[in-house]
């Protein structure tokens, strides 16, 4: 009897050793406990001269920037103070300087960039031409050769990081700036759901978007189906894995030998926007996808992935932007029309 107890004993030390082995060391789970603060905040319209159905908001050097997909020139610039339109630029076209998309704007020092993902180029602006001119020329394009990505940003070394469905083996990919591919391994993390899941699984549960903030080279990634983001630096190395705060993972179903999204799959932190101090995720609070979820709550986190500060709102919104400088907070709602709103945080 003592022999067989002590074989039990090492058989669970065993499995116990081997289910730790298992678990993704890398990943900093959190709850809304690990904020410092939460705070509620109200709304105030922006009456801006002329808007129509924007997606996507930025703030840049005093001026509000509008991305409208049902536009003819799928970027408006605002300015702050008087509210007018100041030029609007970015053509939808396939001629030159046009775009037959504009799936995002990344805001760096000098320039401005836009991905379209109907292209899977990213085309690079002047700054100043962007946000004074309504016909502007594009200086730079680049693109990743045969990849297709579905996101892409350009570095501050002057490589490309993007998220493609053909790289099954890494999350986000690294490449030159010809569009070549970089050598760099970015495991997917590895949660009770996933932790059998193929590459080419992986690769449909962790759908992700990409953020850049040159000021301190920081790469932010969210997860579009678990409350995961990574923050890599330029040569993608890994800074910090967080989950939380409600820790929910993928819920994958197979329909004609292909893994999709389930009914109850939630969503989570795809939009963000980078400040120089901050990481601000707009988090759906594990709303599911047959909901249409709209988020309504905003988490903040330093560049080490360490939670600071929640913020409630009292309407849902679209996008959003943040002016650190003067504690506001800018997105786009619907009250009951598109509309740009205001939040003043403390």
């Amino acid at each position: 009897m003592g022999k067989i107890n002590f074989y039990i004993i090492i058989a669970i030390f065993i499995c116990s050793c081997n289910s730790e082995n298992n678990l993704d060391k890398s990943i900093k789970n959190i709850t809304y406990d690990d904020f410092q603060s939460i705070e509620n905040l109200d709304y105030e319209i922006v009456n801006l001269d002329s808007i129509w159905k924007p997606t996507q908001i930025f703030i840049e050097d005093n001026n509000l920037i509008l991305i409208d997909k049902s536009q003819e020139n799928f970027a408006q610039v605002f300015d702050f103070e008087t509210k007018l339109k100041k030029c609007e630029n970015i053509t939808f076209g396939v001629g030159p300087n046009e775009s037959l998309d504009c799936w995002s704007l990344q805001i760096m020092k000098d320039y401005i960039l836009s991905f379209s993902i109907q292209t899977n180029q990213l085309m690079k602006y002047s700054k100043k031409d962007f946000l004074e001119k309504s016909h502007i020329c594009n200086i730079a394009t680049y693109e990743a050769k045969d990849y297709y990505p579905t996101a892409m940003v350009l570095l501050s070394n002057n490589n490309l990081v993007g998220a493609s469905h053909i790289d099954t083996s890494n999350t986000i990919t690294l490449f030159d700036s010809l569009g070549n591919k970089i050598d760099k391994h970015t495991p997917y993390p590895i949660l009770e759901s996933s932790k059998n899941y193929k590459d080419i699984e992986n690769k449909f549960a962790f759908q992700n978007r990409i953020y850049y903030n040159d000021s301190n080279e920081r790469i932010v990634v969210p997860y579009a189906f678990t409350d995961i983001f990574d923050i890599y630096d330029n040569d993608l190395n890994l800074i910090s894995r967080v989950h939380g705060p409600i820790g929910f993972e993928p819920l994958m179903v197979e329909r004609d030998n292909f893994l999709s999204p389930n009914s109850s799959t939630k969503r989570s932190c795809v939009l963000c926007c980078l400040t120089k101090k901050y990481i601000w995720c707009c988090y759906y609070e594990g709303k599911t996808a047959p909901d249409n979820p709209i988020p309504n709550q905003i988490l903040v986190f330093d560049y080490e992935g360490n939670p600071f500060k929640v913020f409630n709102l009292n309407i849902d919104i679209y996008g959003l932007a943040v002016d650190e400088e003067n504690n506001s907070i800018y997105a786009i709602a619907e009250t009951p029309e598109f509309s740009i709103v205001k939040f003043n945080y403390k």
